[in-house]
């Protein structure tokens, strides 16, 4: 049985900081590694198949991962949600019938999503045998949802990230040899699908430690209903958020444009998810701590620890964007060859986008915690209304480089709407306005220095220097300016000094700022 680390209103703010901070750890380091499995994938797949091929292949792959996600709907961030409250209340016994329950919903959710992609086979969908192996890489990869949610929900970050890993890490190697032997699409989809059951498989049996033993009681009609309230509130959330933030821009791009022009968007739009990962998944863990210490009834510590994940988010986020502006679009031609020539100036206007919308994973996993939903309601639907707008208005004329720009604009009004949102919710956002700007006076000084080699020295060896340069003078630059506040700083050294040891939070302290009414830690 789990032991509640906060039901009983003394949690530390140390205690939950080192939670999310080895819950963001933990899934940064799953998701990192995971994309660079698929980045491997993708540059080996955009070469041998051609940008058509890429183009088709990503497809396939949007309509079903999407479509296991449409399916999969609210139900996976309920049980997640409510696995965390449960274990804040001290009511871990009833996560067994709440997990009885989400399993019989997930059930039929796989059976109907893989009824539709074999109907896209039976109509004559190409390659045929792939839209087969899509049609079990959907119903599992619905299935898989219900077990993570509940070891999400239990902050059980490690058992989580290492089943991903495994199977993606057997995965890749299986693609890079079925590539290597002359296979297309459907051996690669297929590989898509083995890694589904076997983390469906995975999750399922972790998930089964941490559910008390027993047969579990009946869920009780007042958690159900919230449960079931709360699902189909974010089941609308989720469908709003397929148009905002899941490439619908391919729908629009298949119909206007062609394979090409899918890829060229697709590519880039994959390298700013991979920055993301650091704040998604900050998120992620953010979203469990959050319902606990709701649960709990620790208000104060969800504001101050909202502000911080904002400020600590930023800290990582900005330079990543100056230096992906900077060296993103010769990597991206250096990897994939110059048939994918197009995708540097789609990648920059998503980058411009991606300061703000980095902060919507914390924000959100504050709206979760109070249990409000319709904050992310009013907006997703403000910016699917934009994004389906300039989709029609932009993708037609414009192509890839018009659906960056319907998707860079729409996330950064969802993105914007929420951070207000959650910071009312909370009371108030610190923002520590003196230390943001030093950040951005730092991050676009790194990144006009580090223009320098890379306009200078050819592609390669431009990145390697240019790389070298930007690492080299944001640290200069923010060890000079100072930009982490001190309550930051101390708290991070904290942080560390129980994970790491007491020398662990040097380097952070040498970017400390003071700040008034804050003082650095000794």
């Amino acid at each position: 049985m789990i032991r509640a680390a906060a039901h009983d209103g003394t949690t530390s703010s140390t205690h939950v900081g080192g939670s999310i901070v080895r819950g963001g750890a933990w899934q940064s380091t799953s998701r990192i590694l995971g994309q660079a499995f698929t980045l491997t994938v993708s540059i080996v797949a955009a070469r041998q198949l051609g940008a058509a091929g890429m183009g088709r292949l990503v497809f396939i792959t949007y309509v079903y991962t999407t479509l296991s996600v449409l399916l999969s709907a609210g139900v996976p961030v309920a049980v997640n949600r409510f696995t965390a409250e449960l274990i804040g209340r001290g009511h871990d016994e009833a996560i067994g019938a709440l997990y009885r329950w989400a399993r019989r919903v997930g059930a039929a959710a796989a059976a109907l999503g893989a009824g539709i992609l074999v109907s896209v086979y039976l109509a004559g969908g190409e390659p045929g045998k792939a839209w087969l192996a899509a049609s079990v890489a959907c119903s599992a990869a619905v299935l898989q949802t219900i077990p993570y949610a509940v070891l999400l929900g239990a902050q059980q970050w490690r058992s989580a990230s290492l089943v991903g890993l495994a199977s993606a890490a057997i995965g890749t190697g299986a693609k890079l040899l079925l590539l290597a032997a002359g296979h297309g699409i459907p051996a690669l989809v297929t590989v898509d699908a083995c890694i589904a059951l076997a983390n469906m498989a995975g999750a399922s049996l972790l998930a089964r430690r941490v559910i008390p033993p027993g047969r579990p009681p009946a869920l009780p009609r007042d958690l159900a209903r919230r449960v079931g309230t709360y699902a189909a509130a974010s089941s609308a959330a989720v469908i709003l958020g397929l148009v905002v933030l899941q490439r619908s821009e391919i729908i629009f791009l298949q119909r206007f444009a062609d394979d090409v022009e899918v890829a060229i968007y697709s590519i880039p739009f994959s390298a700013v998810v991979m920055l993301n990962i650091f704040p998604a998944t900050l998120g992620i863990a953010a979203a469990s701590a959050f319902a606990t210490l709701f649960g709990a009834g620790a208000y104060d510590r969800m504001r101050s620890g909202f502000g911080r994940a904002v400020r600590l988010t930023l800290l990582v986020a900005l330079p990543l964007t100056a230096a992906a502006i900077t060296l993103g679009p010769d990597a991206l031609l250096l990897a994939y060859g110059e048939a994918y020539s197009g995708t540097g100036r789609v990648l920059v206007v998503l980058l411009l986008a991606f300061p703000v919308f980095s902060l919507m994973a914390i924000s959100t996993s504050v709206v979760q915690g109070f249990g409000r939903q319709r904050a992310p309601l009013i907006s997703l639907g403000a910016a699917t209304v934009v994004a389906l707008a300039l989709d029609l208005a932009l993708i037609p004329p414009f192509g890839s480089l018009g659906a960056a720009i319907a998707n860079a604009v729409s996330q950064a009004v969802a993105a914007g709407l929420l951070v207000v949102y959650a910071g009312r919710l909370v009371g108030g956002l610190e923002w520590e306005r003196r230390s943001l700007a030093r950040l951005i006076v730092v991050s676009v000084g790194a990144s006009l220095v580090t223009l320098i080699p890379v306009l200078a020295l050819g592609t390669l060896t431009g990145l390697v220097v240019g790389g070298t340069v930007f690492v080299a003078s944001f640290l200069a630059l923010g060890v000079a300016l100072q930009v982490v506040p001190a309550r930051d700083a101390s708290w991070l050294d904290e942080v560390l000094r129980d994970r790491f040891g007491p020398r662990a939070g040097r380097l952070v302290r040498a970017f400390s700022a003071p700040v008034e009414g804050a003082t650095a830690r000794p």
